[in-house]
């Protein structure tokens, strides 16, 4: 299989030879995957319009974190009598930039090779929190799964596991992988499509993305027609921030009669039942004011046990 040593290349080395190919961490913004860039972000970075990104606070404690995360999955999995079949099997550092025999273009770095068996099973490592597991669209984040089935795709593998470490939680999240050849069809279209549009300096094909729009700089005095389309989502969104807005007059003014009624009191009761609090709140001393004030909340009733 095609591949370059990674052993000896400086990061701007590496840098310049992701410009010119598509590897499996572009494969999830092109598919429209990525939270965090767009198609058309990588079309300017490949371009060479805006810089290539070079990573940032989350990046750099992943790459910190590899070996711990490769470590603790021999641990738990390859070193366990559990492990499906792992146990007479071997991790390897893959320092390579490997290419697909036939696109040559189409490229991808490998964290860890699980190797001993008929064929090698590719070993992702991500680090990751609680708060983002809760963003997931599937069991893994669909952007991981495309950066595997690229993977398998540019090595000819079979399978692939990944292993999570989230590190909020001390916890550890694992899932294996099978190659699929309809998603790779599907995803190899997209990304020759992308290609396509890269070297014809041409991203009108592309889909435009709202934080796309959100970077734009209009051009002033500039006017466009409304569709048809538009007008009815006009007319929709008009609709809501009235209702909205009524809906928060009315909240005011009954929490306000409210809190008029309850007066100097604290609490606001119905027989044994409390329906509602006023009490003080204490600012936070470096506030400005830094004077006091009373909050309002309303007590749900609690609903009693079925013996």
């Amino acid at each position: 299989m095609p591949h370059i040593s990674t052993t000896e290349m400086s990061h701007e080395e590496w840098l310049a030879k992701r410009k010119d190919t598509i590897g499996s961490s572009d494969v999830g913004t092109i598919l429209g995957l990525n939270r965090y860039a767009t198609p058309r972000d990588l079309f300017k970075e490949k371009r060479g319009i805006t810089p290539p990104f070079e990573g940032n606070d989350n990046t750099e404690w992943g790459t910190e974190l590899e070996d711990f995360c490769a470590k603790m999955f021999f641990k738990k999995e390859m070193d366990s009598k559990m492990s499906a079949g792992l146990n007479d099997r071997r991790i390897f550092r893959d320092n390579k930039i490997r290419s697909h025999p036939d696109n040559p273009w189409a490229t991808c770095n490998i964290d860890r090779l699980i190797v001993g068996g008929v064929q090698p099973i590719i070993l992702e490592l991500k680090t990751t929190t609680s708060y983002a597991v809760k963003n997931w669209d599937a069991a893994i984040s669909t952007a991981y799964y495309a950066q595997l089935q690229w993977q398998m795709f540019v090595c000819g593998y079979e399978r692939a596991i990944i292993w999570v470490a989230v590190l909020d939680k001390k916890q550890f999240i694992r899932l294996d992988v099978a190659y699929s050849g309809e998603f790779c069809e599907k995803m190899l279209a997209a990304v020759k499509e992308f290609r396509e549009a890269v070297e014809a300096g041409d991203d009108s094909k592309l889909p435009l993305e709202p934080a796309d729009v959100e970077k734009m700089r209009p051009v002033e005095g500039s006017r466009v027609e409304a569709t048809e389309e538009v007008l009815s989502k006009i007319t929709q969104l008009t609709e809501l921030k009235a209702r909205n807005s009524s809906a928060a007059k009315i909240e005011k003014a009954l929490s306000e009669e409210v809190k008029t009624f309850i007066g100097e009191n604290e609490v606001l009761a119905q027989g044994e039942r409390v329906i509602a609090t006023y009490k003080l709140t204490h600012k936070n001393a470096y506030s400005v004011p830094a004077s006091d004030y009373r909050t309002l909340n309303l007590q749900r009733e609690k609903k009693e046990k079925k013996a």
